[in-house]
């Protein structure tokens, strides 16, 4: 009897560990997923960056903008981002599991109170 309750015990135990893993596998996948999509934007934003340079180039003449009219390493020069990126670091909920989160957004949406801090 005493041996039925300690299987009864190693099955609980096993069933909660189960279950843990798999939630944490979900999550695992979605964050995933949120990292290859901010990846694919990031590649789009800075293509459309370069397409914008050669075209602001073409247009200007290839005299016009060169290397002398950016800023030195030495200067400091204000240049407003429209693109910004932030970086939280969460805990999931019910257990010690810490994640860093990534977010990519435009100026405009640079608040980030509004996500949580607390996980999914």
């Amino acid at each position: 009897e005493v041996e039925d309750k300690k299987d009864g015990d190693c099955d609980d135990e096993a069933a909660d560990l189960d279950v843990e893993l798999a939630d944490l596998f979900m999550e695992m996948l979605v964050l995933s997923q949120q990292l290859m999509q901010t990846k694919m934007k990031l590649e789009t934003v800075t293509k459309t960056g370069w397409i914008e340079m050669a075209k602001a180039r073409y247009i200007m003449g290839s005299t016009s903008i060169s290397v002398t009219q950016l800023p030195e390493a030495d200067e400091e020069s204000s240049v407003p981002a429209r693109i910004k990126t932030s970086t939280q670091e969460c805990l999931r909920n019910g257990n010690n599991v810490r994640y860093v989160y990534y977010s990519v957004g435009t100026s405009e949406v640079s608040d980030t109170s509004s996500h949580q801090k607390e996980g999914l």
